[in-house]
């Protein structure tokens, strides 16, 4: 008889089947994890290099899926020389993707039975209770499998992960029934090629000397997957021209031209193939000012090296800064998987941390396309909960995890990290945070901006009820912590700003800088230049008597009056314009154009609605929301008023 195990992700619920492990310097008892959130699954993939190989081998066939497809799996197992005993396992589960296995129900998907190659009585199938989530199979022998037998594990109906692979790779192990698990030295793998074609992903940004328009344009699948193998023609068409475009083979579904500025207010490129065509973000060619440019980027997402999906190792890397740069045409990205054991595949060690820095450095291109190195902390016992991203102005900085003593608190990162050239980011607040800690009024120069849009929701305004220990970053700035906003994705999916196979595309960052180096985009981050949108290419500058966004003004710079303008280039029509004042609005226009520029006066007097503190202070920033519900936030301009004491303490909560 072959039984067939499912586990979840984090627990484990009935009796665990492990025993224990060997590794290359000791043994560990995997039951201890059974009852904690790392979870079984976790504590595999956390110790899978280190554990003893066998001399089992396995394949799976077919080699090559489509994207979305319905197909059957068959891995094939064969013992080594010492075969399996009566009451031998093993364990199975894919890395890096899910597959929801079930064993209840023939006719619905991903049924799995197991077979033996060589007549035996007929296998029955046990399951064992789990959660949803990702599941493993465990396979128990009944029978004793002896050297050259085999079994086959075969999964019927099983949607193939949308999302394209390399090497999609399914881990095994073996218990030969003397309760140690050892790894199979060479895992089975497969390829999943992209589905047909659905359409082209078509993005406009401006190039490193500013004086031509980049345009990337990518053949799309219906699952949002790249189609290497994309041949033929095209036209692209802008200004009333329109030119022939031929993707070859040796493109790799990766096509870039160049654009001059013309002498228009926008530029945009459309694309037509037969009788369809696809339209590019529109790009303003004459929008900032003092000579600096605004750059767009992604600097929070995950791959295969933690809790992520995608290719493993570095080939993981290296697909992740390739798609920012040539599918989503970002001007800069970063990679900041979780480095707290728990939530990774493979065990953070000083070797895997260099490769991430060697890669990150590799990828840095000043001019053309910039990586900032980083990782997401997050304490042991706190699970969404103070999750940071710490960023490195240059291409090396230390590696801290939230499960070792040193650094797992908030107040011990920030003290290992106080001298270090890096910014700490705190992210979905609304999830789990607390704004009273002192280091955020402690140490500004390390906590300059906070993520306040992500696949999460909206952190800058909302409450989820789903989250009770969550707030929001319009209290942390009624605190007196002075907050520049940006927002990412903290897509798991191995493709920054990509959040899904749907092709949503969810939180941007844009920041104002001169050159596009990793230094001058660190440096606009370090100094709150910069803006959050849901997701789309706003271009937003906003100031307060002539004060960029994300300065802190002192009595002297007000005056009678605080003079706001605002510019805005959107990619619809603009629905609304909002001015906010301590995160009340006090001014709301309606241009119903994609762009749009105003002047608003606010004459009231500041006494009115300074919050006290030391000093007073009281902020302003604007929303713009378009038709279709995109939104961009700027960061907000401080004012601070340093009273003599007695004589005007203000408001705790800043309202008239």
């Amino acid at each position: 008889m072959i039984g067939i195990c499912l586990m979840e992700r984090y627990y484990f619920y009935g009796e665990n089947p492990f025993g224990r492990v060997y590794l290359k310097d000791n043994s560990v008892d995997l039951k201890k994890f059974s009852s904690s959130r790392s979870g079984l699954w976790t504590a595999w993939n956390r110790y899978w290099d280190r554990i003893m190989p066998s001399d089992g081998s396995a394949d799976v066939y077919p080699k090559v899926f489509t994207a979305g497809s319905y197909s059957e799996m068959t891995i094939s197992y064969t013992p080594g020389k010492s075969g399996i005993k009566k009451g031998g396992h093993l364990l199975i589960g894919p890395r890096g993707y899910t597959i929801p296995f079930q064993v209840e129900r023939p006719e619905d998907e991903c049924f799995v039975s197991a077979t033996y190659g060589v007549k035996k009585d007929g296998p029955e199938v046990e399951v064992f209770s789990c959660r949803k989530g990702l599941r493993l199979l465990l396979v128990t022998f009944n029978n004793p499998l002896l050297p050259g037998e085999d079994v086959n594990v075969i999964i019927k109906r099983w949607r193939v992960p949308f999302r394209t692979y390399k090497n999609a790779e399914i881990i095994i192990a073996e218990d030969k029934g003397d309760g140690i698990y050892r790894r199979l030295g060479v895992c089975p793998s497969f390829e999943v090629k992209s589905a047909s074609f659905s359409h082209f992903w078509i993005v406009s940004r401006y190039s490193s000397d500013g004086d031509k328009i980049v345009c990337h344009i990518t053949p799309m699948d219906g699952y949002h997957n790249r189609m290497e193998d994309f041949t033929g023609r095209i036209w692209v068409k802008t200004d009333g021209k329109k030119d022939a475009v031929y993707f070859r083979k040796r493109d790799k579904g990766e096509k870039k031209i160049f654009l001059g500025l013309p002498g228009i207010k926008k530029r945009v490129v459309f694309v037509q193939r037969g009788k369809k065509e696809w339209k590019g973000n529109s790009l303003p060619t004459d929008f900032t000012r003092e000579g600096e440019k605004i750059y767009f980027g992604s600097i929070h997402g995950h791959n295969a090296l933690c809790d992520g999906t995608g290719e493993k190792g570095e080939d993981g890397i290296k697909e992740y800064y390739e798609w920012g740069k040539e599918v989503e045409g970002l001007d800069f990205c970063a990679l900041t998987n979780h480095t707290s054991n728990y939530l990774t595949y493979d065990a953070w060690t000083h070797k895997k941390w260099e490769m991430v820095q060697k890669l990150t450095e590799r990828f840095n291109l000043p001019g053309e396309y910039v990586t900032l190195l980083g990782y997401e902390w997050a304490p042991l016992d706190k699970y969404r909960k103070w999750h940071n991203n710490i960023y490195f102005k240059k291409g090396y900085g230390p590696l801290y995890r939230g499960d070792e003593s040193r650094s797992n608190t908030l107040e011990k990162l920030v003290s290992l990290l106080i001298n270090e050239e890096c910014i700490i980011v705190p992210h979905h607040p609304c999830a789990g945070i607390d704004w009273n800690k002192r280091v955020y009024l402690k140490y500004p120069h390390l906590f300059p901006v906070v993520e306040i849009y992500s696949h999460f929701g909206n952190s800058l305004e909302e409450r989820y009820p789903q989250w009770p220990e969550g707030d929001t970053v319009l209290s942390a700035l009624a605190k007196g912590i002075r907050f520049g906003f940006i927002a990412s994705p903290d897509t798991h999916y191995g493709r920054p700003f990509l959040d899904s196979w749907a092709g949503k595309r969810i939180g941007l960052t844009a920041v104002f800088a001169r050159e596009l180096t990793r230094s001058a985009i660190y440096n606009s981050l370090k100094e709150r230049f910069c803006y959050a949108t849901t997701g789309v290419r706003i271009f937003l500058d906003f100031r307060l008597n002539d004060f960029k966004m994300g300065s802190i003004i002192k009595e002297e710079d007000v005056g009678k009056g605080r003079n706001i303008w605002i510019k805005v280039f959107g990619q619809q029509p603009i629905k609304t314009i909002e001015i906010y004042r301590n995160g009340i609005p006090i001014f709301t226009t309606s241009p119903e154009n994609e762009s749009a520029e105003i002047i608003f006066v606010d004459e009231e007097s500041l006494e009115k609605f300074l919050i006290s503190g030391r000093p007073s202070f009281c902020w302003y920033y604007t929303k713009i929301v378009q038709v279709d519900g995109e939104i961009a936030w700027s960061s907000p301009v401080y004012i601070e008023i340093p009273l003599e004491p007695n004589k005007f303490r203000g408001r705790k909560d800043g309202k008239r």
